[in-house]
Formats: C-alpha cells, sequence, structure tokens
C-alpha cells in the first residue's frame, strides 16, 4: 500500500509540470487625447498599444486603437523610439482610419528596455492640429 500511494505522488507530481509553454506578452500605452478638427466640439483619443513578446524578441508591436462620437477618419501616427540599454533610436509613422479593427504595425528596436513617445493628428474634412502623445517604457526580449 505504501509504495502505491508514493507512486501515485510521483506520477501526480510529474503531470503538474508538463502542458505548453506560452511566451510572456507585455503591453505598454501611448496614451493621446485631444480635439478632433473634424468635429470641433468633441473629444477624441487615440492611443497606441505596444506589446513585445517572447516569441518575437527584438520587436514591438504597435497597434492603434481609436474612439470617438463620429467617425470613421483619417490619422497619422508617429512613434518614437530609443533604446535605453543599446542607444540605438527611430522613428516610424502609420496612418489609417479611426474605425473598427486597426492594422498594428512592427517596429524592430532589438532588445532591452525601450522608451516610447509619440503624436498623433487627424485629417478628413479637416486636419487636426497634432497632439503629443504620453510615453512610457516596455522592455523588449
Amino acid at each position: 500500500m505504501r509504495s502505491t500511494i508514493g507512486l501515485t505522488a510521483i506520477v501526480a507530481i510529474s503531470l503538474l509540470g508538463t502542458g505548453t509553454a506560452s511566451a510572456e506578452v507585455r503591453e505598454a500605452k501611448i496614451q493621446c487625447l485631444g480635439s478632433n478638427a473634424n468635429f470641433h466640439l468633441y473629444p477624441f483619443y487615440l492611443s497606441l498599444v505596444a506589446t513585445s513578446s517572447d516569441d518575437r524578441p527584438g520587436t514591438i508591436s504597435v497597434q492603434p486603437r481609436g474612439d470617438s462620437a463620429f467617425g470613421p477618419f483619417g490619422y497619422h501616427a508617429t512613434v518614437n523610439w530609443t533604446n535605453l540599454d543599446t542607444g540605438e533610436s527611430g522613428v516610424t509613422t502609420q496612418h489609417g482610419s479611426v474605425s473598427g479593427n486597426m492594422p498594428s504595425f512592427d517596429v524592430h528596436t532589438g532588445w532591452g528596455t525601450v522608451r516610447l513617445t509619440g503624436a498623433v493628428g487627424t485629417s478628413g474634412l479637416s486636419a487636426g492640429q497634432t497632439m503629443q502623445c504620453s510615453g512610457t517604457d516596455l522592455f523588449v526580449p
């Protein structure tokens, strides 16, 4: 009886360690808030959500997310990045439409802690002033 309990415990413990490993995903939000020149009385926001994953070393994915009482309308976003570990930096831009599913874009930053800042403007019936966006840091494996 004693050996059966011991064997059952060993099998149970070994089964706890099995399964598929999932990559850790990190997320940072660059928040932009201001007036939409297409509808002067209504504020809108556009955030740029950056993610990094163990599955994609040295690369972040930036997903624009927007909300407005009206739309769709065009936007242009600029993301400035600086890798605080390597000293490398760059700028990338994206143009699109604030509506349903906005496509993400990749930025190759290398591994390390990356500081992200940005700016967003609107386009359409009347071009909006460019808004500066809050900055944030994101670890990129």
